[in-house]
């Protein structure tokens, strides 16, 4: 399972890579196409839909390396038992906050699917598509905290550092 699970993470980071990419592309396609008189429709509206894809796709990926912000003075000065309690406990709140969004982006979703919601923009998408790859994000961050919060983080400080 471990292997599915890490080669599904290496999959999530290289869309979010090639969203990336293409974002970069487009707007230096527009940059070029704006100097030369001949402005798009379409490129900022593009960028924005991938933006969406590489957030829901960067976000299992950041939770798994542990990428996520977070300020650790308190916690770091813990014991190392303490600690390892506290973090899965946050961990805990933390795949329980991704769930509740999770559910809450599942109403939303079947409601712009059985609504046939459209975006308002020059290139127009069904808004199911923005959803579910939000959706996917949370899906993939709750499942990552609620695996961190049974076996503990992977690479977590042994000892304090002050």
């Amino acid at each position: 399972m471990s292997g599915i699970f890490a080669r599904w993470i290496q999959i999530c980071t290289m869309i979010a890579v090639a969203a990336t990419c293409m974002i970069l592309l487009l707007t230096l396609f527009e940059i070029v196409m704006r100097r030369s008189g001949h402005p798009t429709y379409w490129v900022l509206d593009s960028c924005a839909y991938l933006l969406c894809l590489m957030v829901g796709s960067a976000f299992p990926a950041i939770t798994a390396r542990n990428g996520n912000v977070a300020i650790t003075l308190v916690v770091d000065a813990l014991p190392q038992g303490p600690r390892r309690m506290t973090y899965r406990g946050i961990d805990l709140l933390s795949g329980i906050g991704c769930a509740i969004a999770a559910v809450l982006c599942v109403i939303v979703l079947q409601r712009q699917i059985d609504q046939g919601i459209t975006t308002v923009s020059g290139v127009v998408i069904p808004k199911w598509w923005l959803t579910a790859a939000i959706l996917h994000g949370l899906l993939g961050s709750c499942l990552i905290h609620l695996l961190h919060a049974g076996a503990g983080r992977p690479n977590q400080k042994q000892e304090s550092a002050v």
